[in-house]
């Protein structure tokens, strides 16, 4: 219907599904990565824009309660008819 939802899995056992912000209608696949002890979350907007969220409280949150920050868009981001993609460089110490 044009807004994300999410699941969790523990314990072996998914969770239902639960709303994402819904501020911004998405088009196509989204892109996620867990950074920095969150989940951050990459989509491309009706409008062509990628925009992001980032989760709002602790990685092992209820899922019925977590909340998301509002999808904003990616500063420059391109207009495109491309789902993003996401990776993260590392610049710790090499391992």
């Amino acid at each position: 219907a044009g807004h994300l939802h999410f699941r969790v899995r523990s314990a072996g056992h998914w969770s239902e599904w639960h709303s994402m912000p819904t501020n911004v209608w998405t088009a196509g696949g989204a892109a996620a990565i867990t950074f920095n002890n969150t989940v951050e979350v990459y989509v491309r907007s009706t409008s062509g824009s990628i925009v992001s969220t980032k989760l709002a409280d602790e990685l092992d949150c209820d899922p019925t309660s977590c909340t998301w920050n509002p999808w904003s868009v990616v500063p420059g981001s391109p207009v495109t008819d491309a789902d993003p993609a996401v990776a993260v460089q590392n610049f710790g110490t090499n391992q």
